[in-house]
């Protein structure tokens, strides 16, 4: 494993996802049913943005393989639609839905790290590498504590067990390349990118809990 990939692997492990007293509340059993479903509509906003973030990069680098990572992404709107739909919110509620303003600004930095291909390959690794274990993890507290078993309300997060795998793929061959220079700056993007990531859960701590529990 090369250096650079180990400095990756540190950031990931460092501002990982499951860390977040949010996640590891949902894992234990322990958040309401009012901020679970606040989480749902809260996190569409990065959900609905993830398309555009991918054809960012697709612009300048329009290969076939980025091309169905953005295909994929669009196909996942209607898949977290479906979860909000078996968790009683309905698609007019999760649309007209107002996101918090900390929460637009954190997916507004994502979107701005997909302006050039060395910061976005990494920011989207850095949001892609670890949702496949982490979907696993979603999956299994749903359905353990929350009573949540159709495949319908759970296929998001079964469709991101296995494909993120090849998305991260993509992304994996185009840092492959990278020079020094390119590595720094790509280690810097996927920082921010985990660090906006992170502040999406902040924010539904925010509005639906107890900050003592955050």
């Amino acid at each position: 494993m090369s250096t650079f990939q180990q400095e990756l692997n540190k950031k990931l492990e460092q501002y990982s996802l499951l860390k977040h007293p949010f996640y590891q509340q949902w894992s234990a059993g322990t958040l309401s049913k009012d901020a679970l479903c606040g989480y749902v509509k809260e996190y569409f906003h990065l959900v609905k943005a993830v398309p555009e973030m991918v054809e960012k990069i697709y612009q300048s680098n329009p290969t076939s393989e980025m091309k169905a990572n953005m295909e994929d992404e669009r196909s996942h709107i209607r898949l977290w639609e479906n979860f909000a739909d078996g968790m009683g919110i309905s698609k007019k509620e999760l649309h007209e839905y107002t996101p918090s303003d900390n929460t637009i600004n954190a997916v507004n930095h994502l979107l701005s790290l997909m302006n050039n291909p060395t910061e976005g390959s990494a920011a989207m690794y850095a949001y892609e590498a670890d949702i496949p274990k982490i979907s696993l993890s979603k999956i299994d507290g749903l359905r353990k504590f929350y009573g949540v078993t159709d495949s319908s309300t759970l296929e998001y997060f079964t469709e991101h067990e296995t494909a993120d795998i090849e998305h991260v793929k993509v992304w994996q061959a185009m840092m492959s390349s990278f020079n020094a220079n390119q590595e720094a700056t790509a280690l810097n993007s996927a920082e921010e990118s985990l660090k906006s990531q992170n502040a999406v859960l902040d924010s539904v701590c925010e509005r639906y809990m107890s900050m003592a529990n955050c």
